[in-house]
C-alpha cells in the first residue's frame, strides 16, 4: 500500500479486553420473476472487545475507506482498478470490532488455530450463535424494514439492500438503487 495511505487499525494485545468466534445464519429473500426465494448464508466472525470502548477514530477510518469508489492493485508492472464494496470489518457499539472470518464466498481464514494462539495473550470469550432474518416481511413495519436495509449495507452487501429496498418500496431497480446509494451515504 502506498505510504500515504492511512492505516485503519493496529492492535497490540494489551488493547484487547476479550475475543470471541460468532457464528451467524443470515436469511434473506430475492424476487425472480413473481415470487420471493430465501437465502440463507452462514457467516462466521471474529470478534474483539477492546479495552477502550472509544472507537470513534477507527469508525471515522473505516467510513472514509467505504467512501472510496475505486482501489487501485499493482500487479507487477500492471495497475488494476477495481471497484470493491465488501466491508469485512464493522465496529459495534461498546467498543467492538467485528470481523467476517468466514462467509458464503469469502474466507479471510488465518488458520483455524487463530483463537488458540490468542488465547495465550487475551481472553477467549464463549462461542456464540446468532441469527439475523433479513428478508423482507410483508408484516413488518417500515422501519424495522428500513433497518434491514442499513444492516446489510452496514455489511457491505449492496446489492441485496437494493433488492430489499425494491421489495419494500416496490420501486424500480433505478430508484432503488439511487435510494441505496443515499442511505450509504448517511451511515458513512
Amino acid at each position: 500500500m502506498p505510504q500515504e495511505d492511512v492505516q485503519a487499525v493496529g492492535l497490540d494485545y494489551c488493547e484487547i479486553a476479550w475475543v470471541r468466534k460468532v457464528r451467524g445464519k443470515r436469511k434473506t429473500t430475492f424476487s425472480l420473476g413473481e415470487g420471493n426465494t430465501p437465502s440463507t448464508e452462514y457467516l462466521t466472525f471474529l470478534e474483539f472487545g477492546l479495552q477502550d470502548s472509544d472507537t470513534s477514530i477507527l469508525k471515522e477510518h473505516l467510513d472514509a475507506e467505504r467512501k472510496l469508489k475505486v482501489s487501485q492493485t499493482y500487479l507487477g508492472w500492471i495497475a488494476v482498478k477495481s471497484i470493491c464494496h465488501d466491508f469485512p470489518l464493522e465496529v459495534e457499539p461498546g467498543g467492538i470490532i467485528r470481523l467476517r472470518w468466514r462467509g458464503i464466498i469469502d474466507y479471510f481464514l488465518p488458520s483455524g488455530r487463530l483463537i488458540q494462539v490468542l488465547s495465550k495473550f487475551v481472553k477467549v470469550e464463549e462461542e456464540i450463535k446468532n441469527q439475523d432474518d433479513l428478508s423482507y416481511n410483508r408484516k413488518g413495519s417500515l422501519a424495522d424494514q428500513e433497518a434491514k436495509i442499513l444492516k446489510l449495507l452496514k455489511s457491505g452487501d449492496k446489492i441485496k439492500a437494493i433488492e430489499l429496498t425494491r421489495q419494500v418500496y416496490g420501486c424500480s431497480l433505478t430508484d432503488a438503487v439511487k435510494y441505496v446509494e443515499e442511505s450509504a451515504n448517511k451511515i458513512s
